[in-house]
């Protein structure tokens, strides 16, 4: 607990740090951005995915405020801290998978799980990796891919594009979080700068001095002849929308403390140091300009030269990846997207100085049977066999490899035709050979891991254990509780038939949709892929009769009648029933949403009659509303109706006990602006956004016995309200930050389960009957003066006796010391407000709340921590070391909260760096400053304390000497 609150503290004080590096554009509003993206780009389904998670976001306009998403995810980060979030484990959330899913179709494929971009195998160990998977953490495993441990869900980063282990102490693992891919990079947010482990992956030290903490990390290589010298390819893969201004390679001279960028081009994406020569570096980088190509640096990567004599115009190159043989280190691939459908191989003998073609007429990418695709913007990567300079692997849609350096051919298992018979998930982001074994060898692709032992002759699925599906929708069997079955990103439909306590089954392939069982013979299901392909299985998915595409939304709204399983409701820019179990449609709506198509419909269980859908699909601004009251053949738009501006509506949802009320969801950032409700059939609404954050919301959900009781689904997780929408709290215990998309209900065997489909960490369920009766609501301590002051609050309480409070001094960890009781307020629905002043203390101090109801029985809340001082003064310290070169440390002491302003300045009084301006708690601090650009000298730091209560400021200089 305490190494988790260091980290989540360390991340919280880096949000404050002025956002330099924001996303592209940010907030610029050109309605031509979306449309400049050429149309072959546009119809590649890896573009669509990209589009429907980041576009509407990011309406009205082309991009998503970072600024406003991680100011948001510090409040959240900052009250799980104090035990603001603590509900006296109100929810518990459990992992219901897939930890993988099982491939029907390829069958050898094996377990997959979601996509895999960060690759890094230990430099000794074979059996160890670590990979970084999109919008699903950092994982680990120790015994070549039969287990894997998550490693990452604390730090404030999803997404990772490069992982890399210092050979000379393999516990330090670097991870750079955000992937990079050519023209579209913003599937599950930006990444957040670098992160270090020096425990192998225990704990992460977050840092981005220098290149800031919004990125794209294309590579990362630690030099293996000193292990201070670090580089990181930086990119965007913005394109169209614009690039970031922290692209190009930056080096780490300290062990990755500190960064300086010497190269300068944009979407950089592979480093590699020379394996026997320190001082020379290489590097590639794309985005179709002057400055892309192949790079080398003879003085270990201070400064750079171009050097693509025998490639193609550098304007042309939009994507180069590269890969040297350590046995031979003048032998260099490169493997380069150009954008004209065949993606070229070439080779340099002479250390990079000059190269030629060894691709000639050969297809590079992949074939599903009708006919070669590329797809090097998205998958593109190359790696050459590290003791034999002739065997190389490269990846684009397929696997392909040559044996003689100079011809490739596709890798496929015996007999195989098409890019189904890739020995591996097709897809490839990185291919990474053990630098122990060269015979080991792992590829990172959209299906997540596949290993291979015997050189690349043939692979394996190392995916078993890997949480990390991206799901779109969710559903489960109306009385079999462990039977449910999903739809994911690129991963297709899948079921499992024991609540996923092992891989659940693959059904279909593609991008899974709207999924559903039939309320009155539950072994037919109802399944949909990207756009409306439509299909049925009467045997749980056994087999799947398909009925074709109704050209719809991405997701589109694909549902059953509350109590006619005939019918069967879809929609395009018009509403479809079936009366016949889905074999045939009949348009009931002729283009009722003129708007936009229609991406979401729901309809009363209690009056069928009633329905509402929003329009959507194709990201208008101003999506309609409509509701009906005769079963969808006569609309009437409510629109207007609606307050606040208009987003993207992600969800349309019906009152499970009340005909006439329903809710609208909205995306994008715009405070306040979440939820609304009508118990009116749309006449009039009300915002039931309360104290949610500003961040897109996904999904919500009204319990059906408590309903007052709402949940909302969104991009840090599960809300929860039992007051309508007032007042809001997270529930965080079991679920890390990640974006919850599609709830799910089941009544079954006597329990009510809400289960969660996330885009980047599977599912989660919890039992909404094991609810602990008193909710607390916020938890915090406070030291102030020589005392600490505990605060909480309470929602709700049933049968309370009273609070029980507990606190551990550090250095007895094991022991809980009981300091009082504060008693409670039996059953009330009123919000409570309780305090408890622990007088006279000092030390680093735990603080916990042991709520006990009438019958004895009790529950511990979340843990605070605090530091509290018995130096009731201001005190700053003599910095250390003293004199120092370039980095010094500058300690002190706060008795109180207070205003802190740190500043050093030269000798002329002029200031050099403000090291602290903020709000400060009680306790003791430590600033260090970096003066790697200042020159030696005499330095002066001052402190300016405002204590908050308006008593008296203090100010203390020291001085301090910088001797180079």
């Amino acid at each position: 607990m305490k190494n988790l609150f260091l980290l989540l503290k360390s991340a919280l004080s880096l949000i404050f740090i002025s956002l330099f590096f924001l996303s592209p554009l940010n907030y610029a509003q050109f309605a031509s951005v979306w449309d400049q993206y050429p149309e072959e780009v546009k119809e590649k389904n890896s573009f669509k995915r990209f589009e429907w998670f980041y576009r509407q976001r990011a309406i009205p306009y082309d991009t998503i405020s970072i600024h406003t998403f991680y100011s948001e995810k510090n409040k959240e980060i900052q009250k799980y801290v104090e035990g603001g979030n603590s509900l006296l484990n109100n929810l518990q959330w459990n992992s219901i998978g897939p930890s993988g899913i099982i491939s029907g179709f390829p069958a050898h494929w094996g377990e997959m799980s979601g996509r895999i971009r960060g690759l890094a195998v230990h430099p000794t160990d074979p059996n160890t990796v670590y990979v970084g998977v999109a919008a699903g953490s950092i994982w680990k495993t120790t015994n070549g891919g039969i287990t894997w441990a998550n490693v990452g869900d604390n730090l404030a980063s999803l997404t990772y594009g490069a992982i890399a282990i210092d050979h000379g102490n393999p516990n330090i693992i670097y991870a750079g979080a955000g992937e990079i891919r050519y023209n579209f990079t913003f599937n599950i947010y930006d990444g957040r700068g670098l992160y270090k482990s020096t425990d192998a992956g225990t704990t992460w030290n977050h840092i981005t001095s220098g290149f800031g903490i919004v990125t794209h990390f294309g590579d990362l290589e630690v030099s293996p002849h000193n292990s201070n010298i670090i580089f990181a390819a930086l990119g965007s893969g913005y394109s169209y929308i614009g690039n970031l201004g922290n692209e190009g390679i930056w080096r780490s001279s300290d062990a990755g403390i500190t960064w300086t960028r010497t190269l300068f081009v944009i979407d950089a994406f592979d480093v590699i140091v020379h394996p026997t020569n320190s001082t020379l570096v290489y590097a590639s980088a794309g985005g179709g300009v002057s400055s892309s190509g192949f790079y080398i640096s003879f003085d270990g990567g201070i400064t750079w030269s171009q050097s693509n004599t025998g490639l193609p115009s550098a304007n042309t190159i939009l994507r180069m990846q590269i890969s040297l043989c350590n046995s031979s280190p003048s032998t260099i691939y490169g493997l380069i997207y150009d954008g004209s459908g065949t993606p070229k191989a070439y080779k340099s003998t002479n250390g990079g100085f000059s190269w030629s073609q060894i691709s000639a007429g050969t297809q590079l990418g992949g074939n599903f049977g009708s006919g070669w695709v590329d797809q090097g913007s998205y998958d593109l990567c190359i790696a050459a066999d590290p003791t034999n300079a002739n065997f190389v692997l490269a990846g684009n849609v397929e696997l392909h490899q040559t044996t003689n350096g100079l011809t490739f051919s596709v890798k496929r298992i015996s007999g195989g035709t098409s890019a189904w018979d890739c020995p591996s998930h097709v897809d490839l982001h990185r291919i990474v050979f053990a630098p122990s074994n060269h015979n080991v060898i792992y590829i990172a692709c959209d299906g997540g891991i596949y290993k291979s032992t015997n050189n690349g002759t043939s692979w394996a699925s190392a995916n078993k254990g890997i949480t990390t599906i991206q799901f779109y929708r969710m559903a489960s069997h109306p009385s079999k509780h462990d039977t449910l079955i999903g739809g994911a990103q690129d991963n297709g439909n899948f079921r499992t038939f024991n609540a996923g306590a092992t891989a659940w089954n693959y059904t279909t392939t593609g991008d899974g949709m709207e999924c559903f069982f039939d309320h009155t013979n539950p072994n037919t299901i109802y399944l949909s892929t990207q756009n409306g392909w439509l299909g049925k299985s009467t045997n749980l998915g056994t087999t799947i009769t398909w009925y074709g595409s109704v050209n719809g939304s991405w997701i589109t709204p694909y549902f059953m009648h509350p109590t006619n399983n005939q019918w069967i409701y879809t929609a395009n820019n018009s509403v479809l029933r079936s009366t016949n179990g889905g074999t045939t449609y009949t348009t009931i709506a002729s283009n009722v949403s003129t708007s936009d198509k229609i991406n979401t419909m729901d309809q009363s269980s209690v009056t069928p009659n009633n329905m509402i859908f929003a329009g959507s699909g194709s990201f208008t601004s101003s999506p309609q509303v409509k509701v009906s009251t005769d079963g969808g053949f006569n609309w009437t738009d409510v629109t207007s109706n609606i307050p606040g501006t208009q987003m993207y509506i992600t969800r349309v949802v019906c009152h499970p006990t009340n005909a006439n009320t329903m809710y609208i969801v909205r995306s994008g950032f715009s405070a306040g602006n979440k939820i609304y409700m009508t118990t009116n059939l749309g006449s009039t609404w009300t915002n039931a956004t309360g104290d949610l954050p500003n961040i897109p919301h996904n999904d919500f959900f009204v319990d059906h016995a408590n309903t007052t009781h709402y949940y909302a689904a969104n991009d840090f997780g599960v809300y929860r309200s039992t007051n309508s929408g007032t007042n809001w709290v997270r529930e965080g215990l079991g679920m890390p930050f990640v974006p919850a998309i599609d709830f799910d209900y089941v009544f079954a065997n006597g329990t009510r389960y809400l289960r969660v489909a996330t885009h980047g960490r599977s599912a989660f369920e919890t039992d909404l009957d094991n609810i602990v009766p008193v909710e607390l609501t916020s938890f915090t301590a406070k030291a102030s003066k020589g005392n600490v002051d505990l605060n909480w609050t309470t929602a709700t309480e049933l049968n309370n006796q009273g609070f029980e409070i507990e606190r551990q001094i550090a250095g007895l960890e094991n022991k809980w010391k009981n300091i009082g009781f504060v008693p409670g307020h039996g059953t009330t629905s009123e919000i409570q407000h309780y305090s408890f002043v622990d007088e006279n203390i000092s030390g680093f101090l735990r603080y916990r709340l042991k709520q006990i109801d009438l019958d004895g029985t009790f529950t511990y809340s979340e843990i605070v921590d605090v530091e509290a001082l018995d130096n009731l003064s201001f005190k700053l310290d003599q910095n250390y070391p003293n004199p120092f070169n370039p980095i010094t440390k500058i300690s002190y002491i706060l008795p109180e909260e207070s205003g802190v302003t740190l500043t050093i300045y030269n000798t002329l009084g002029e200031v050099t760096k403000v090291l602290v301006n903020e709000v400060q708690s009680a306790k003791s601090y430590e600033a260090v400053w970096n003066a790697g650009a200042q020159p030696s000298g005499v330095y002066y730091y001052t402190i300016e304390v405002s204590p908050i209560d308006g008593s008296s400021m203090f100010r203390e200089s020291k001085k301090m000497i910088l001797l180079k």
